[in-house]
C-alpha cells in the first residue's frame, strides 16, 4: 500500500491520464458544513458501439472511507466511514467534516467495509480502522512509506485509493474536490 502512495505522489498527473478507474467525486452544498460524494458509473459499451449496461468502479456497490489530514481535525485523527455506495444510491453526505484548511483528504473505496480487517505490521496485529486513525505524521507515513504490508495482499484488486492534496471545506458553499481513484 505504501508503494502505490509512493507513486501516487511522485506521478499524480499522469494517474489522471492513465488510470481505467475513475471516481468523479462531487462535493456539494450545505446548510451547516456537509460534503457529498458522488461516485460515478462507467459505461460499458458494446462492439456496436451502443451502451449496454453501467458498472459501478467496484461492480455492486462498495464502501467510502474518507480521512482528513491536518487542519481542524489534526489533534483528534480518525476516519469517517464506511459509507455504502450502491448503484441506486451512488451519492454519499457527511456533515462530519469541520469547515476548514486540511492538508490532505484521504480516500478509500472497497468493495466490502474493511475497518475491522485484521493485518500484522511488523509482528503486531492492528486493523485498518487503527491504521486510519493514527496521528497525521505516523498516517502519512504508513501510506507513503516503501515497506511492503499485509494489507496490500488484503485490498489486491479489491478497493481503490484517493488523496486530495490541500482541500479546503468551505462552510454553506458548493466545494469541489476531483480525483481520480488508484486502484490497490
Amino acid at each position: 500500500m505504501r508503494k502505490v502512495f509512493v507513486a501516487l505522489t511522485a506521478a499524480f498527473a499522469l494517474v489522471a491520464f492513465l488510470s481505467a478507474c475513475g471516481m468523479g467525486l462531487e462535493p456539494a452544498k450545505s446548510g451547516s458544513t456537509e460534503v457529498s460524494f458522488t461516485i460515478n458509473t462507467l459505461p460499458v459499451v458494446g462492439s456496436d458501439g451502443t451502451v449496454r449496461s453501467n458498472r459501478a468502479i467496484v461492480p455492486g456497490g462498495g464502501y467510502l472511507y474518507v480521512r482528513m489530514i491536518g487542519g481542524p481535525t489534526a489533534d483528534t485523527p480518525l476516519f469517517l466511514g464506511p459509507y455504502r455506495v450502491t448503484a441506486s444510491s451512488s451519492t454519499v453526505s457527511i456533515t462530519e467534516i469541520p469547515a476548514g484548511q486540511y492538508d490532505g483528504m484521504f480516500l478509500l473505496y472497497a468493495d466490502r467495509a474493511v475497518h475491522d480487517e485484521q493485518f500484522d505490521v511488523k509482528g503486531k496485529t492492528i486493523t485498518l480502522g487503527e491504521i486510519f486513525s493514527l496521528p497525521d505524521t505516523d498516517f502519512r507515513a504508513f501510506v507513503k512509506g516503501d515497506d511492503e504490508y499485509e494489507v496490500d495482499v488484503l485490498l489486491a484488486g479489491r478497493a481503490s485509493i484517493g488523496m486530495v492534496e490541500s482541500p479546503r471545506v468551505v462552510e454553506g458553499v458548493e466545494n469541489s474536490f476531483p480525483v481520480t481513484m488508484i486502484p490497490v
